[in-house]
């Protein structure tokens, strides 16, 4: 299989981020702590996890519908768990966001409405981690002199990571042929998310979902912290977590390993949390996503087989 350059950079900037971390980490240390953890907080993770992915897959449907293509239930699910895990292990956003065009594509589900959606989708989920950032920010103000916490530094970390995905996107070969034949396809496009947008019901419970699976998703970093026992107050937690979302959710790297932990461990020394800790944190959070897009996915093939052997 050839691997394009720009998968290959992607893969060499999780790599070293993700080399150079555990090159200072303490693997006795970190399997300490994994052995006295609880399990019973990591079975909670991953069933938040599997919550995440049906609010997320209530979500799509709900939008696909307002835009005149109605998929069965089980359907629109086993596409986000397809995109979940390109997500983890091909291109972060833009490798899911592919995946579930290419596979509902290849149902003869028209590409326009289907791209509609994840557009209106990728924005609102950006608006409301941006939101809880920005909302978290004065909690970790309130107990950081501007000194000890490099607020521009960060501020232009994450400008010139997101300046280097726009750049990374805007020359793949995906937006070159897009850019061909966009006008007409551009037209339609913002027809679909009129109406969208216009359907109000649809639109407010679309939001809420953004903001339910946003909120599982840090529910399920806090209740991992909790597991491997970190001490740092909950409301600084809360206030890293959506930042730590946003800055790896750029497509510059594989899954957003590498960029996730690095942001996660930076952010958390600040309060005295060792590496290990935050390297635990950050991988188990991937490993619950990851985790729970397989047992759904496992679950929906199941049900599948069984509605096909008793049809």
């Amino acid at each position: 299989m050839v691997i394009s350059p720009g998968r290959l950079v992607r893969l060499l900037i999780s790599g070293l981020l993700m080399a150079g971390l555990l090159w200072h980490v303490d693997f006795s240390a970190m399997w300490m702590q994994m052995h006295h953890a609880a399990v019973m907080p990591f079975l909670l993770a991953l069933g938040l996890s599997v919550a995440q992915v049906f609010a997320v897959s209530a979500r799509w449907r709900m939008m696909l519908a307002s835009v005149r293509l109605r998929l069965p239930f089980h359907i629109v699910v086993e596409t986000i768990v397809a995109g979940i895990i390109a997500n983890t292990l091909l291109i972060n956003v833009l490798g899911g966001l592919a995946a579930r065009v290419l596979l509902l594509v290849s149902q003869n589900v028209p590409v326009r409405g289907v791209l509609s959606t994840l557009v209106l989708e990728r924005a609102m989920v950006l608006a409301v981690l941006v939101a809880l950032t920005v909302l978290g920010l004065p909690w970790l103000g309130i107990t950081l002199a501007v000194d000890d916490f490099p607020a521009t530094s960060l501020a232009a970390v994450a400008t010139g990571l997101a300046c280097l995905s726009i750049l990374v996107a805007a020359r793949s070969r995906l937006a070159a042929s897009f850019r061909r034949r966009a006008g007409d396809f551009i037209r339609a496009m913002a027809a679909d998310l009129r109406d969208i947008v216009a359907d109000r019901p649809v639109l407010m419970s679309s939001i809420m979902l953004t903001v339910l699976s946003q909120v599982l998703l840090i529910a399920v970093g806090l209740v991992i912290a909790v597991a491997l026992d970190i001490d740092i107050a909950m409301v600084h937690l809360l206030a890293i977590l959506p930042l730590v979302a946003l800055v790896s959710s750029l497509p510059i790297s594989v899954g957003g390993w590498g960029v996730r932990e690095l942001s996660l461990v930076y952010a958390l020394a600040q309060f005295g949390v060792s590496l290990e800790q935050a390297m635990l944190l950050s991988v188990l959070i991937g490993v619950s996503t990851l985790a729970a897009a397989l047992l759904t996915g496992v679950g929906c093939v199941t049900s599948r087989k069984l509605r096909l052997a008793y049809a």
